[in-house]
């Protein structure tokens, strides 16, 4: 008998979430047929996806694998690494660094274990006996074909599936782990890894959450034991249905909710708060492209999503205004109707267009695209030398626009996926305009700083800088930018520090909005 997990946690009808970013769970129990409609491909569609992803089949082989991390003799490394009190001797450090993960909870994740005792791992490896490399060491921690199919998943996609880590995790079996590589066979790549170190596990055998007894999977990546009970090609499409909720926010977007999803898609908010799945109802006559589409926002985004992947037909019939969307703002223009699509075919088509608006965009664009990347990257304020988030910023908003001008639309919350590289970066870069924003950010700081000018005096006349601002004044610039006021209040202190010191060396008598500027200078 299924035991359930009693966590008295406010969650909503479908979904179990800390927070409310991913709000949403794959239902379905194990007697209903996954034909369409009330998912959005049928078994066949599911078993069979057009197009697969040819370099992740690649990286999924075990043996190439293990052939990249196998030549260590242009590496400068230790001769021996220790982790956990496992040794490893003349090791290839990115996997020794994965190893670290596999073992080590995050510190920084809601969902990372309190409970892995610190001997633990040690006592679980058992006594050396020449296992001194991370391959080895793997097959005796997860399992000997499990391990290294763990590590591998880990490496390339940066998909934690550790039960040492998290909370709730069971060990995986090596049927398990392969469903989940046959769902990223079926991913394009510019939408993996999903975060760094994300955490996917199956849930401890035997239980669930209270009251989701019928839950298979959930947008936080947990798998339930019900997921077992379905047949393989359900089991991968709600993976893939799992990671469509988790794109909806990548890269600081909010897809899902977003104003131009949300009027393409028919759905009203009620009162409440709209991350909630169950504050939401749709306008009559709307048409979704299954019956668990019909949930709520977030599932139709998911099932949209999935149904644009394994039945492309099946979403264009109901809904061109979705499939053009789901095209555009998660797929980066790639179509699974006829021949394969190539991930330079975004880059191609455009690629013309992003060169011409780079050497022509207008100053009006420039200046207030650059107020916008530094309202969203605050930190340049505490060190300029971290621009590189606003730069990346500013390339973004330009690929952006030109694609506007191609009838696509977009905003804050649903900025194309594919303009994105693995770390969140912009893929596409537009080098004359970054270089002209980031003028226009040197300006952007030195009004910051005009705000404390007298106090800058005082802190240059007596060489003592700590302290080279009005403490008072950050709170009504914080209203101004929208942050937070403690985090303007240490931005500021840092950035008027350095100025400070910078406008001493250069024996500024007299402060000015030039002397700041250029105290500015060496970070431009």
């Amino acid at each position: 008998m299924k035991r359930i997990l009693g966590l008295g946690l406010a969650v909503s009808s479908c979904a179990f979430a800390f927070t409310l970013t991913f709000p949403t769970s794959l239902e379905l129990s194990s007697r209903t047929p996954a034909q369409a409609p009330f998912h959005s491909a049928t078994e066949d569609e599911m078993a069979h996806p057009p197009c697969l992803n040819q370099d992740h089949i690649r990286r999924n082989n075990l043996k190439n694998f293990i052939a990249k991390y196998s030549d260590i003799s242009k590496l400068e490394l230790p001769a021996i690494s220790e982790v956990s009190g496992i040794r490893f001797v003349n090791e290839h450090p990115e996997l020794v660094y994965r190893f670290m993960q596999l073992v080590t909870p995050p510190d920084d994740r809601i969902f990372s274990s309190n409970k892995l005792k610190p001997d633990e791992i040690k006592k679980a490896f058992g006594k050396p006996n020449g296992c001194e490399k991370v391959l080895c060491a793997v097959q005796r921690l997860f399992g000997k074909e499990e391990g290294p199919l763990i590590l591998l998943l880990l490496t390339e996609y940066d998909l934690n599936l550790s039960h040492y880590v998290w909370n709730n995790a069971a060990s995986w079996r090596a049927s398990e782990i392969r469903d989940i590589m046959k769902a990223i066979e079926a991913t394009p790549g510019h939408l993996l890894p999903l975060d760094l170190n994300q955490k996917m596990i199956h849930f401890k055998r035997g239980f669930g959450y209270k009251g989701l007894d019928n839950v298979i999977a959930n947008a936080s990546i947990e798998i339930f034991d019900i997921w077992n009970e379905e047949k393989q090609p359900i089991r991968q499409y709600s993976i893939y249905h799992e990671f469509a909720h988790n794109w909806s926010s990548m890269h600081a977007n909010n897809i899902d909710v977003s104003p131009e999803w949300i009027k393409i898609s028919g759905w009203q908010s009620q009162e409440g708060d709209p991350r909630l799945a169950d504050n939401w109802k749709m306008h009559p006559g709307t048409e979704q492209v299954s019956i668990y589409a019909k949930t709520n926002p977030f599932e139709d985004f998911a099932e949209s999503v999935s149904a644009y992947r394994y039945a492309p037909h099946r979403l264009k019939s109901v809904s061109q205004k979705k499939y053009d969307f789901v095209k555009n703002v998660v797929y980066g223009g790639m179509e699974f109707n006829g021949s394969c699509p190539r991930a330079s075919d975004f880059t191609l088509k455009y690629g013309t267009s992003f060169a011409h608006f780079d050497l022509e965009a207008d100053e009006n664009f420039v200046t207030s695209a650059a107020h916008r990347c530094f309202s969203q990257n605050i930190a340049v304020l505490r060190d300029p030398r971290l621009k590189a988030g606003f730069l990346s910023c500013l390339s973004i908003r330009s690929a952006t626009e030109v694609l506007r001008n191609y009838g696509q639309v977009f905003d804050d919350e649903n900025k194309p996926l594919a303009l994105f590289d693995i770390i969140g970066d912009a893929r596409v870069r537009f080098p004359t305009i970054e270089r002209r924003g980031a003028a226009v950010l040197q300006s952007i700081l030195t009004e910051n700083l005009l705000v404390h000018q007298a106090e800058m005096q005082k802190a240059v006349a007596s060489k003592e800088c700590d302290y080279a601002f009005d403490a008072a004044k950050t709170e009504e610039q914080s209203k101004v930018l929208g942050v937070k006021n403690y985090e303007l209040y240490f931005a500021i202190k840092d950035l008027s520090r350095l100025s400070c010191l910078a406008q001493v060396e250069s024996k500024v008598t007299k402060v000015t909005p030039d002397s700041i500027f250029k105290s500015l200078k060496e970070y431009f």
